[in-house]
């Protein structure tokens, strides 16, 4: 599995704004990003917004989705699209018609059928599913990630959104689902602070099968797969 170590939080905010410059001057007509939630997405955001740094990127060239929301509304600041926004796209001279954010103020049931059609419409499909060019992934420390959670949603559902229930605060949510991540060029996992070590550790122990992490079952058969992870979250990996 590969992995990047950084010393701060901040590197990895760098190391991604530096990609996204890059995506945003290829050779392709549309780039599309699908982005999670999460306090590093949120470090890149405001990195891209500081001393004109938005001026690097070639914003109509970017399509954003969203790898899950919470189902609230654009306005509430549990909100992934509605926090992106007020931090970043509010701010840059992307064209709104270049954001796909999912639905969270209606019926969640609509709201993944209104994002399949969206990705119909947009996005191109290798065998058949959607392939995103680059996708920004999270971990939490019980190991899921988008909004994928141990023992909810099925990891081998062959739709492409479907609606999660958080295991703790019983919220509703809607996720892009295992399929359509793993089908993806290129996904980056985004891991910073001492409560996700001893989860990290885990999900790279390819040996242990006794729980089946969400985190873990992210893998990629063709696109190239990188996790950046600080000192912190990456203090146990030696381990064992």
């Amino acid at each position: 599995m590969s992995y990047i170590i950084y010393q701060q939080q901040q590197d990895i905010a760098y190391a991604m704004f530096d990609k996204l410059v890059t995506l945003s001057h290829s050779t392709q007509d549309c780039v599309h990003i699908a982005l999670s939630g999460g306090t590093t997405p949120k470090s890149v955001f405001e990195l891209i917004n500081q001393r004109g740094q938005s001026t690097a990127i070639n914003w109509q060239k970017l399509h954003f989705w969203w790898c899950d929301e919470r189902c609230v509304d654009f306005a509430d600041k549990e909100s992934n699209f509605g926090e992106a926004d007020r931090l970043l796209f509010a701010s840059v001279d992307i064209p709104r018609e270049n954001l796909h954010p999912m639905q969270g103020d209606i019926s969640p049931e609509q709201a993944a059928l209104n994002y399949v059609r969206e990705l119909k419409k947009h996005v191109p499909q290798i065998d058949g599913v959607p392939q995103f060019d680059w996708v920004w992934l999270g971990m939490g420390d019980d190991g899921h990630t988008a909004s994928l959670f141990v023992n909810d949603v099925p990891l081998s559902s062959d739709k492409w959104v479907e609606i999660a229930v958080h295991p703790s605060t019983k919220q509703t949510r809607i996720t892009l689902t295992l399929k359509v991540l793993n089908n993806a060029k290129m996904i980056d996992f985004l891991v910073t602070g001492e409560n996700k070590a001893t989860m990290l550790a885990k999900v790279f122990d390819r040996e242990s099968v006794t729980i089946d992490y969400p985190a873990k079952a992210v893998e990629l058969e063709t696109g190239r797969l990188v996790w950046h992870v600080d000192q912190t979250a990456a203090s146990e990996l030696d381990e064992g």
